[in-house]
């Protein structure tokens, strides 16, 4: 292995080995081999945009040497700028969106399609809920065949199979629902 340390730009994606931890924020030296399969290494000047520590891998993640470690068996996500970070107490995992309210309803249908508002069941059993909400997953089982529809009677007709649990994530105002050929219920869970 030939060592020579270097002040030049690594490419971004560019792999590497940190020669001692590096502190966020602090310049220290990593080995990277220039040319894949050479066995040469060159010693560089590199930032890290997190901690980092001794003996681990790394690889460049901006073009002014900014590195992180590559660790494929921690958790991490990309922040708005698009720089990996592990899953630590200043970089905690973002938190998908969580609903404030929620839904449920029995809708009997028959050959004539009926419509059910999202929320109205929930605000029938609490008034200080809103009348009807946007449902953004809902969740539903019917006993018995049937078509339904979302948001509008002229939208596509999607049918459902009786005793099976379908997951649709679409904002949904209204639902529409019709027998293929007998009458049923149909179950909803709603949430938004």
């Amino acid at each position: 292995m030939v060592i020579k340390y270097k002040e030049v730009i690594l490419k971004p994606a560019q792999m590497g080995i940190a020669l001692e931890d590096i502190t966020e924020g602090s310049i220290g030296r990593a080995l990277f081999e220039i040319v894949p399969g050479s066995g040469e290494y060159e010693e560089f000047e590199v930032k890290a945009i997190e901690y980092v520590r001794k003996n681990h891998e790394v690889w460049v993640v901006d073009t002014e040497n900014g590195i992180t470690e590559h660790t494929p068996q921690e958790l991490k996500y990309d922040d708005i700028l698009g720089i990996p970070h592990r899953v630590t107490e200043r970089y905690q995992l973002p938190v998908t969106e969580l609903h404030t309210y929620d839904d449920y309803k029995e809708i009997d249908f028959t050959d004539t399609e009926v419509s059910y508002t999202i929320g109205t069941a929930a605000h029938e059993a609490n008034s200080e809920l809103p009348e009807s909400f946007v449902a953004k997953s809902i969740l539903m089982r019917s006993t018995e065949d049937c078509y339904v529809r979302f948001n509008d009677k002229n939208n596509v007709q999607h049918k459902l199979k009786a005793d099976t649990w379908y997951s649709f994530n679409i904002r949904t105002e209204k639902i529409y629902v019709v027998r293929v050929t007998t009458n049923g219920t149909l179950t909803i869970h709603a949430e938004g």
